[in-house]
């Protein structure tokens, strides 16, 4: 996997951090320490995670309904200076956590213009629910899958929901727990 090592404009980059020596230092923001080459992200029953604007509402609402990969099913993890990560889409804008216009059902859009509480996720292993690093998940990359779910900044993990039996493949962010519907494939496309 490709990686990009991102120093804080406030410090220098740390000796003794084994990436320092393997990838160059670019500074880019200081809440952004790392970001992926691009990456995709599978859900359970085979289809990608899509950010595109398919209902000509500009509401960027993710499905997980894609059956194979373009630009639209790309995107960058960005690893946070607090530890968290975001999800930058192909066209420059943050994925975001919000309540889906007062239903109390809370909804992930691909359409903010910068990085809040709102945008920011932890990984978490999908068999234990431990916090996992940014760094490792990117570092295992070239390998093989990653299988890991996303927990939103309020505790809530993120499902690709079958939105009423219409197969339209949600991605929401209400479960308590990480069932099938919350693991994630992260793969190189």
């Amino acid at each position: 996997a490709k990686l990009t090592a991102i120093a804080l404009s406030v410090s220098p980059s740390p000796v003794d951090t084994p990436m320092s020596t393997i990838v160059p230092s670019i500074v880019v923001s200081e809440t952004i320490v790392l970001q992926s080459s691009p990456i995709a992200l599978k859900t359970y029953h085979g289809k990608y995670v899509t950010a595109m604007n398919n209902e000509g509402n500009r509401n960027w609402v993710l499905r997980g309904n894609a059956p194979t990969i373009s630009a639209w099913e790309k995107f960058t993890l960005l690893c946070l200076k607090d530890g968290e990560v975001a999800l930058k889409t192909y066209h420059d804008k943050y994925v975001t956590a919000t309540e889906d216009e007062g239903t109390g059902n809370w909804i992930l859009r691909a359409n903010a213009q910068t990085i809040s509480n709102w945008e920011e996720f932890s990984l978490h292993d999908v068999n234990t629910e431990k916090q996992l690093s940014c760094l490792d998940v990117i570092k295992s990359l070239g390998h093989n899958p990653i299988n890991i779910a996303f927990k939103t900044h309020y505790g809530k993990y993120v499902s690709a929901m079958n939105d009423e039996g219409n197969r339209d493949w949600i991605l929401g962010a209400d479960a308590q727990t990480i069932n099938t519907w919350e693991i994630f494939a992260v793969t190189l496309p």
